[in-house]
């Protein structure tokens, strides 16, 4: 397992000490892993003065494929640590931000959630639910089963144009199989009364979750 490290001397003297101190404690687990060192220092005094510091491998100084690997890794902001495993596979690329909530390395490497382990266990049923009351089921019931979620809100514009759309293809579809449901995640305050019947409705405390391991604006 590889840990690429992208950053310079000015903008990371602060983050080399938790690295530091994460292989530190896991020195009975080295030799599973490697740290390679990425340098972005402007000038080759800086990288020497730099990699004094270190105990771990490091790229050659303006090395000609750097490019390739900051634009593959994206690495645009510094400091970036990226997971690689064994076959060469991205594991993460979010290790700086791992790093520094998990400064011990107890879940390292750090992989990623799945979706549907961060789902509710519950589900409000829009087919199911009345004004009067509500029915929830279980998120189980979703186990063999494709899963759309749809981020809406009742207040955009877009939202209101879109899910007449979206509930009539549902309809078409549900005809033809059963395979499949639709989760809404609404974001405004005003989620109680956005219901999509007879689509599944999901809580803002999961949509609140989800929107931050998919990236999604919210």
């Amino acid at each position: 397992m590889k840990i690429l490290i992208f950053r310079d001397l000015a903008a990371c003297s602060k983050f080399l000490p938790k690295l530091h101190f994460f292989r530190e404690l896991n020195s009975t687990v080295k030799s599973d892993y490697e740290i390679i060192f990425c340098s972005l220092d402007k000038s080759e005094e800086d990288y020497n003065q730099h990699i004094e510091e270190m105990p771990w491998w490091c790229l050659p100084y303006a090395t000609s494929t750097l490019p390739m690997l900051i634009a593959k890794l994206q690495a645009n902001r510094m400091p970036h640590l990226v997971v690689i495993d064994t076959e060469g596979n991205i594991i993460t690329k979010e290790g700086a931000n791992a790093l520094k909530q998990d400064p011990t390395g107890k879940h390292f490497p750090w992989r990623p959630k799945r979706i549907v382990d961060i789902l509710p266990s519950s589900y409000r049923s829009g087919e199911l639910s009345t004004d009067d009351e509500i029915v929830l089921q279980s998120t189980k019931d979703l186990d063999e089963k494709y899963i759309l979620l749809y981020f809406a809100s009742k207040l955009d514009a877009l939202s209101q144009e879109f899910t007449p759309w979206l509930m009539k293809a549902y309809n078409i579809l549900k005809n033809k199989r059963q395979d499949f449901e639709v989760s809404t995640a609404p974001n405004c305050n005003s989620c109680n009364r956005y219901v999509i019947n007879p689509m599944i409705k999901g809580n803002r405390r999961a949509h609140a979750i989800l929107c931050h391991c998919l990236a999604h604006f919210c």
